[in-house]
């Protein structure tokens, strides 16, 4: 995966001319922002590329204040069809932020069921559906023992990418 990254980072540097980056994503040694003070930056001028969650961009792009290049999860986005996904690009490539439900191992049973049952229901309506696609998300809903394996899948992937970056925590 962080060798995608700097993959990325080489074809943005020929084809862009991009020489600062600013992103919640190590991918050079930069001053690392995030949200609205990194979206501002790139409206300034001061960094000329970043990785952005899709809501906290959306205004600025629809604007045509910003250009969305690409979005790095599997599917192109149902808020911005047009926009290529950057493992069309390049082969392999995907990251994307999730959100889950989670609560204590120790917690009931059935009142665990209960609430995995009345999140899911909520996500499958067409009301939450559309309003989380409009804010540039991709619900899910998955059962519990499918997000189990989703979250183990992803730990191991991400171990992967921090020992290869050789990250360290502070």
């Amino acid at each position: 995966m962080a060798r995608v990254f700097i993959r990325l980072l080489a074809i943005s540097l020929v084809f862009f001319g991009v020489t600062s980056w600013a992103s919640a994503q190590v991918v050079a040694p930069v001053r690392i922002l995030v949200g609205a003070p990194a979206i501002q930056d790139v409206l300034a001028g001061q960094v000329e590329l970043m990785f952005a969650a899709v809501g906290n961009a959306q205004a600025q792009i629809k604007a045509g204040k910003l250009k969305a290049l690409g979005v790095t999860i599997a599917k192109r986005l149902a808020a911005f069809p047009d926009v290529t996904t950057i493992g069309e690009v390049l082969r392999g490539f995907e990251s994307s932020a999730w959100f889950g439900l989670f609560a204590p191992a120790r917690m009931d049973t059935p009142l665990a069921k209960k609430l995995s049952d009345r999140a899911r229901q909520a996500i499958a309506t067409a009301d939450v559906r559309r309003r989380l696609e409009t804010e540039g998300y991709v619900p899910v809903g998955n059962a519990p023992d499918e997000f189990g394996k989703f979250v183990q899948t992803e730990i191991t992937r991400w171990a992967r990418v921090v020992k290869f970056s050789g990250a360290k925590p502070e």
